[in-house]
């Protein structure tokens, strides 16, 4: 047994010291092959008579081929030196461009958007497409990175519109071919955008739509990427076998097509992450280790960053949660430094699950708050409502385009009318041509403002799906707080606090059940009464341990706003379970709730139940308890008279004056 534990105390250290020698990433080598070839490339461009663009554009290609490593930072500072003493502004945006790329890919996001936006701000004055569009497709990917959603979508919707403009029949072969490059990239950073965004139909058809440009371009180096970044949405879906296909093909392209080390290393960190989801845990650990070698040898930190959290929950499934741990808290380390919103969510919830496993309790719940806290701030509420204003203002424009082509019909259509009658004189077979194409105008018009309705209507019903979307996430933000509250539960002993909890719960569950029935009607701004009272005084039953028969429902079917039926909610949540805590005493307790409009003016609820009542002095205005506080502070809110009667009984009754009836052909 002593020998055992040695053996694994010793399997430990070693374990640990491998996981040093990677993350120091061989300070003490020898210069790499890279490091040499980027000393060549520097001394052929110093000592070469070519022109600076040429120049330039050597340390572009080579830049981007080699996915822009550390090392590279003096070919950009001596492309800076060379745009400069140039003096034309294109050849420094484009340098700035490549420095924002830099930084991009080596996890540093400010820079990155420092040296994007300075980009940017150059090219205001120019008329350069491929330019416009090669530094707005990172800048959105940077928004995104950032969880700044609406900008990268803004970005991203600025840089199709520029290609959507842009006559390609205007440029030679080789600016065509870099602009159709640019498409290419654009397409695949939408399909990106809408995979985090779930939208997997539209990802798809973008990744699908890419695939297609780099088949065309004959560049098998991008169509492995697109097919690496289309597996990455296949592994989402669970659907783990095609994903290691997909991804193996990638491979192939990219080795075929010589991309860069960093692009395979890439490709080789998601096999691991498709072979760990098989369940092959030992594939998956030799491909994790294979890109976490190189990214840490060519300190790559955003690579280190990805394939840690991955060789991390490899090996939470193994079982080894020591060293699960020592793998998310480098990838975490390096999120939070790089202020990288994404690897924080992911390293935060493996070390979560981890800590767990390891019985360290406070730990596990501050690195799941983290989670939360990170994902919250990808997809909230806020920035859900401010794609829909984009995509609103974007339907407005499209809506002033269409009156433009209307009124600009109108106006050739008396211009050409004007010319018939003068023509008609001369010659009547003119008159027959001229109407044809009068015709065939009209139609390409119509054709168009068809195109252009079929894309607002497309637009309302994302729309409808994103307000859907949010009620169902603030449904489920809710269900979470609700289920730390139970996992709270578990560690309060006194009983006073217990019953805090438990009506804390309650107050909880009513406001999701209002959430959750707005993303499940038709209707997203109304409650309907009865459904929504019913299953919340079905909740409360469950919760107090009552018996349904021993409650009598009359409720009037209506259709109540949003800003009426939460307010109500909480306000009938709090009297039945007062009831249910002080009326219900036995089997023979019962309560009568009724809810109906009277007049057309009031909205009238009572609660009746069979206990031994209040006292006759009873004010519930100046009543200590915290739920009457609730209740007293939400009646002014809808202008609710309260009244507290003794009928063999209690029998509180609400005066709802400030409501809003929503008609079912809202």
């Amino acid at each position: 047994m002593l020998y055992f534990k040695k053996n694994l105390h010793f399997k430990r250290l070693i374990s640990l010291i491998s996981v040093f020698l990677i993350f120091t990433n061989f300070v003490f080598g020898q210069k790499s092959e890279l490091t040499n070839k980027i000393n060549s490339l520097y001394n052929t461009i110093e000592n070469s008579t070519e022109t600076d663009s040429l120049k330039i554009e050597k340390i572009v290609q080579f830049s981007s081929q080699n996915n822009y490593p550390k090392a590279i930072d003096t070919l950009l500072k001596k492309a800076v030196e060379i745009a400069k003493k140039n003096g034309s502004i294109s050849l420094l945006a484009h340098v700035y461009r490549m420095y924002g790329n830099y930084y991009f890919y080596n996890s540093k996001m400010d820079s990155a958007k420092y040296y994007l936006l300075k980009a940017k701000e150059k090219i205001n004055n120019i008329n350069n497409p491929y330019l416009e569009v090669a530094i707005r497709t990172p800048l959105s990917g940077v928004y995104r990175k950032q969880g700044n959603i609406t900008m990268a979508l803004a970005t991203l919707m600025e840089s199709k519109a520029i290609l959507d403009k842009t006559d390609l029949s205007k440029f030679n072969a080789s600016f065509k071919r870099k602009l159709i490059g640019e498409k290419l990239i654009l397409y695949n950073s939408l399909a990106n955008f809408f995979n985090q965004l779930d939208e997997k139909e539209k990802a798809i058809a973008n990744y699908d739509k890419a695939y297609k440009m780099a088949l065309a371009l004959q560049s098998k180096k991008y169509a492995g990427v697109i097919l690496n970044n289309k597996a990455d949405l296949l592994l989402k879906q669970n659907k783990n076998n095609e994903a290691l296909t997909t991804l193996l093909q990638a491979k192939k392209l990219k080795k075929e097509g010589n991309a860069s080390a960093f692009s395979i290393a890439n490709t080789n960190q998601n096999i691991g992450l498709a072979y760990m989801k098989l369940g092959n845990y030992k594939k998956a650990l030799k491909n994790i280790d294979i890109a976490l070698d190189f990214f840490a040898k060519n300190k790559i930190t955003s690579g280190i960053m990805e394939a840690s959290a991955i060789k991390s929950r490899i090996l939470y499934f193994l079982k080894d949660y020591n060293q699960s741990v020592i793998y998310g808290l480098k990838s975490k380390e390096i999120a939070l430094k790089n202020k990288d919103i994404e690897g924080k969510s992911k390293a935060c919830k493996y070390l979560s699950d981890s800590y767990e496993k390891l019985g360290k309790y406070k730990l596990a719940l501050q690195n799941y708050k983290a989670y939360k806290q990170a994902t919250d701030k990808i997809f909230n509420e806020k920035n859900i409502k401010k794609i829909t204003q984009i995509e609103m203002q974007a339907n407005f424009e499209r809506e002033k385009e269409i009156q433009k082509i209307k009124t600009e019909n109108q106006k050739k259509q008396s211009k050409t009318t004007i010319k018939l009658l003068i023509i008609s004189v001369i010659a009547l077979f003119l008159i027959a041509g001229l109407l044809f194409r009068v015709n065939a105008i009209k139609r390409k018009n119509n054709e168009k403002l068809k195109g252009k309705n079929k894309q607002i209507s497309e637009a309302l019903a994302i729309n409808k799906v994103l307000f859907k979307e949010t009620h169902h996430r603030v449904k489920n933000n809710l269900q979470i707080i609700n289920s730390l509250l139970n996992m709270q539960q578990h560690f309060v002993t006194d009983e006073k606090s217990k019953k805090i909890v438990v009506d804390s719960q309650n107050r909880i569950k009513s406001m999701s059940l209002i959430h959750q029935k707005l993303y499940q009607n038709k209707v997203l701004t109304g409650i309907e009464t009865k459904s929504y009272f019913s299953d919340l005084i079905e909740s409360l039953c469950d919760s107090y341990g009552i018996q349904p028969r021993q409650i009598t429902l009359k409720i009037e079917s209506l259709l109540l706003d949003v800003d009426t039926a939460i307010p109500m909610g909480l306000i009938v949540n709090e009297i039945i379970s007062n009831s249910f805590k002080h009326a219900f005493t036995d089997e023979k307790s019962a309560l009568l709730f009724e809810l109906f409009l009277a007049n057309n003016s009031e909205l009238i609820v009572i609660v009746r139940d069979n206990g031994k009542g209040i006292k006759e002095d009873f004010d519930f205005k100046k009543s200590l308890s915290y739920g009457m506080k609730i209740i007293h502070s939400l009646a002014k809110k809808i202008k609710a008279t309260i009244l507290f009667t003794n009928k063999d009984g209690l029998e509180v009754k609400l005066i709802i004056k400030r409501f809003k009836i929503i008609h079912s052909n809202a």
